[in-house]
């Protein structure tokens, strides 16, 4: 009995193997490949199901000499590309990391651009095979030049037409010069700092202002002053340039004629300070040796003197109407 027992036992033992064998060992190549293709087509769906993420980070410019600066210009940030799984782009926050450029090799400047690669920390838990971290650029192209400096002239820099009954008459700033510094192949081609534009458009009266120097390149650094003060003459026209003109001379006109003009006076724009001069000082002829007859004429050929010192900007009317009548005996 307990032989026919045993001989059970060996036959479910071998029974049982069987059935293993033909489950579990049997193709095994096959089934390795299906393996395989599982865990390929895992890793695929799970790099594409990567989620993406932007950082823009400062430049830290490390070992830069003191005597020399960057004359090529630099971005204020770089972007920074990540991409894992959301979770973990989550808990990634911009002080985790820090974007270098390491000047300390450079010493001396070449005139030649050289290439540098930005340095920069990745976060700790970047490190399985989905994660991925790409700086745009990953590189800079810079221009290295000895820093220099040197005073120069502020000119006032304006923006409009002021209104053509007034002028300007004087313009003053304080202080007239600033002193700059910057890469020395850029500061030789600079000869001036202008101000921030002045609208001038509406303005009828002088004025006094504070405005900014505007450098116009942001490698050139003010030294000192940052503002100047500011001051505009504004007159008007018709109150300090401009002479009424009535007295007229008549030359080369025959003795039988007599002559009254008819559009007077003439509007006489002088260049120079005209409170100092009066109308009788200037003297303005008419050529009549074109006259012949009695009636209304038109001359044009009007000549006039004036006191040194003064030039005539313009004057109006262009021809003076007169009439010619005969002097009875």
């Amino acid at each position: 009995m307990r032989t026919i027992n045993h001989r059970d036992k060996v036959i479910r033992h071998q029974k049982n193997y069987e059935t293993f064998k033909s489950k579990f060992l049997s193709d095994i190549p096959t089934k390795l490949i299906c393996f395989l293709i599982a865990a390929v087509m895992y890793i695929i769906v799970s790099f594409y199901q990567r989620s993406e993420k932007i950082i823009y980070k400062p430049i830290s410019i490390l070992g830069l000499k003191n005597t020399i600066t960057i004359a090529s210009t630099v971005p204020d940030k770089v972007a920074i590309k990540i991409r894992d799984r959301k979770k973990v782009l989550d808990a990634i926050t911009d002080d985790m990391i820090k974007v270098e450029l390491d000047l300390t090799e450079y010493t001396q400047v070449t005139g030649e651009k050289i290439s540098v690669n930005f340095k920069y920390d990745t976060p700790s838990n970047l490190k399985s095979i989905f994660s991925s971290m790409t700086l745009y650029p990953e590189k800079l192209d810079i221009q290295l030049d000895y820093i220099k400096e040197k005073s120069v002239p502020i000119v006032i820099s304006t923006l409009g037409d002021i209104n053509t009954k007034f002028m300007i008459k004087e313009k003053r700033l304080f202080p007239s010069e600033v002193r700059i510094q910057g890469p020395s192949t850029i500061l030789n081609t600079i000869d001036h700092i202008e101000t921030e534009k002045i609208n001038l458009a509406d303005e009828t009266k002088s004025f006094e202002r504070i405005v900014k120097l505007d450098p116009k390149n942001s490698k050139i650094k003010l030294l000192g002053n940052q503002e100047i003060n500011v001051f505009i003459e504004i007159t008007e026209k018709n109150s300090s340039n401009i002479l009424k003109i009535n007295n007229i001379v008549y030359t080369k006109l025959s003795p039988k004629f007599r002559i009254i003009a008819e559009n007077l006076p003439i509007s006489l724009s002088l260049s120079g300070n005209v409170k100092n001069i009066s109308p009788e000082e200037i003297v303005v002829s008419l050529d009549c040796s074109n006259i012949k007859n009695r009636g209304y004429h038109s001359v044009q050929d009007i000549n006039f003197t004036l006191p040194s010192g003064y030039n005539i900007e313009s004057y109006s009317p262009k021809s003076i109407i007169v009439y010619v009548s005969e002097i009875d005996n």
